[in-house]
């Protein structure tokens, strides 16, 4: 729900490859936090009565997560599945390999750094 209440805010995370639109106009943005809000107080009150433990996540896990979908993009990139956008020459084909590979070396220094390496 936080999420959401972000998003709708317009603080989205920016991205590169990926754009978020807003298509909620500015009332349903209002109205809908107000509902989210609500339902957070509700959520809260319960947690209080029943003593509930709050969910934790793993940062590590999320970023490891997070890390994996970005393999599977530049799976995307590589010249084979590029095809979708025409032919490719040499040239080009050198530089996304080149590219990609560099990119897949600086996730695994995230993952050796987050091993605490």
């Amino acid at each position: 729900m936080s999420q959401i209440l972000s998003t709708l805010n317009q603080e989205m995370p920016k991205s590169i490859l990926n754009a978020s639109v807003m298509d909620v106009d500015p009332d349903e943005a209002f109205r809908t936090s107000k509902v989210i809000e609500r339902m957070l107080e509700e959520l809260s009150l319960f947690k209080k009565r029943y003593d509930l433990e709050e969910k934790k996540t793993s940062v590590k896990a999320s970023i490891s997560s997070t890390l994996i979908e970005i393999e599977i993009l530049l799976d995307d990139l590589m010249p084979e599945r590029f095809k979708a956008y025409g032919n490719l020459d040499d040239q080009d084909k050198e530089y996304i390999i080149k590219k990609v590979t560099a990119l897949r070396a600086m996730l695994n220094q995230i993952r050796e750094i987050l091993r605490g390496k």
